[in-house]
């Protein structure tokens, strides 16, 4: 959760598409949540399980608008709650 946090704080974005999230969490190899796989066949995430993995926080992919195109994917707002929640020192994300 906290590398999803990073990566919004990072890019300045406030929407990304869930294929855009995947492939940012792919590149932060250093990062404590980041190398998330599939248990069974420990292949890299997809945008399917990324979805799978976020909605017992009650966070689900929606429609969304990003540099003109719809796609589906998350808005920073989806995950204010998980955020000061579970993250410590999240009140500063808005």
């Amino acid at each position: 959760m906290s590398a999803i946090r990073d990566i919004f704080a990072q890019s300045g974005a406030i929407r990304i598409s869930s294929k855009q999230l995947v492939a940012a969490l792919g590149a932060l190899r250093s990062a404590p949540g980041s190398q998330l796989t599939d248990s069974l066949t420990h292949s890299p995430i997809t945008p399917r399980l990324l979805a799978l993995r976020l909605s017992p926080f009650g966070i689900h992919p929606h429609n969304i608008q990003v540099n003109g195109r719809q796609s589906k994917g998350y808005d920073l707002t989806d995950f204010t709650a998980a955020f000061s929640r579970f993250l410590p020192n999240s009140s500063s994300q808005s």
